[in-house]
């Protein structure tokens, strides 16, 4: 898929907290030879205490560091699969902008799940006590606030129900359908 042929692309998840991002984020990168970056991966290296990571104040940092990573690695020629949600126009515009300047593209992957799927999943990564755990209603409110893809967005649909081999074969339909 992703290869010296092929022009570097941020990939740029979308969908419920609980919808199988990560999931299909992790297995993506795997199976298309990009680097994966992930927020809370990162979060949970960035600070010490659970109240750090889970502190919305500490975001800036963490996205700064994020932006910087995606640059260097379409600076080295490689394909970035952005393991956040990019539930907001204004994040995934500003993601664009970074693309542009490295001379690369931008698809967003929108991981579809039931909200009371999304919802489950939530609660229990909380019952085991996780250290990015986000309460239900953050979840919520996250879901409410979501803003769907504008009719310029290039996006790629993934059902989060479906095991990894279909949601590829549908992944990788649709970008020939998008002629990426």
């Amino acid at each position: 898929m992703d290869g010296p042929n092929m022009d570097k692309t941020i990939y740029l998840m979308f969908g419920y907290i609980g919808s199988g991002k990560s999931t299909f984020a992790r297995q993506l990168a795997i199976e298309i030879g990009a680097v994966r970056l992930n927020g809370d991966e990162l979060r949970q290296k960035m600070f010490n205490s659970v109240e750090e990571i889970r502190n919305t104040r500490n975001n800036p940092l963490v996205f700064a560091a994020l932006d910087y990573a995606t640059e260097q690695v379409l600076k080295a020629n490689l394909s970035v699969v952005y393991d956040v949600s990019h539930n907001k126009v204004e994040d995934r515009t500003s993601k664009e902008e970074l693309a542009s300047q490295c001379r690369a593209r931008t698809i967003l992957v929108w991981v579809q799940s039931p909200l009371d799927l999304a919802r489950q999943r939530t609660l229990d990564r909380s019952r085991r006590g996780e250290a990015i755990s986000v309460p239900i209603d953050i979840h919520d409110s996250m879901a409410q606030g979501m803003q769907l893809p504008l009719p310029n967005e290039k996006c790629i649909i993934i059902d989060g129900q479906q095991n990894f081999q279909n949601q590829f074969a549908d992944f990788r339909r649709q970008l020939a359908l998008l002629k990426l």
